[in-house]
């Protein structure tokens, strides 16, 4: 069976990658959140660099489809920590979640509903920011540590919030035969 072809969307990705390139991504569409987020997860497996994702609803339909990439990730030592502010479901029956807190991640879960910006910052230099998220709207950049460094200050500002409680629920093991 063969394999869909690349868009041109996710080639053009893929070079700007490997390039390291500083040049601003424009996006707005899922398929290219998709793309993105596929490229900034092989550059944390590849550079094993941290990564940070703040999310609002966390969507399984989006984040689901990651939660193999991101447990391999975690396996090869990168640390990962996830926001979450208005889980649209359950954290505990979230694939992507589970998979974060098998591998020893941290995911923190708003008390309340927050606004703040979604995004996802893979070391100190690549990121996918999302600027109108009804829209699908973002900018995203493979080599860019002035924005990355802000965005790493945010984060560590907002899980260090009273309202941000640190995740416990841990995967269930399963039984041995």
């Amino acid at each position: 069976m063969s394999t869909p072809a690349m868009s041109e969307f996710a080639k053009l990705i893929k070079e700007y990658r490997e390039k390291k390139s500083s040049k601003l991504i424009y996006n707005a569409s899922i398929e290219h959140a998709h793309d993105l987020f596929s490229e900034l997860f092989k550059e944390a497996e590849e550079t094993k660099a941290n990564v940070h994702i703040v999310s609002g609803q966390l969507t399984e339909d989006f984040y689901g489809r990651f939660s193999d990439t991101i447990k391999k990730i975690i396996d090869k030592g990168v640390h990962v920590q996830l926001a979450v502010l208005n889980p649209a479901v359950a954290l505990e029956k979230h694939p992507f979640v589970m998979s974060i807190l098998k591998g020893n991640g941290q995911v923190f879960q708003a008390d309340n509903e927050v606004d703040t910006p979604h995004y996802i910052l893979v070391g100190d230099r690549c990121f996918r920011l999302e600027t109108d998220h009804g829209k699908a709207k973002a900018v995203a950049s493979f080599n860019n540590p002035d924005i990355a460094a802000k965005l790493k200050l945010h984060f560590n500002s907002l899980i260090q919030q009273s309202y941000m409680k640190k995740h416990t629920c841990r995967a269930e093991k399963t039984p041995t035969p």
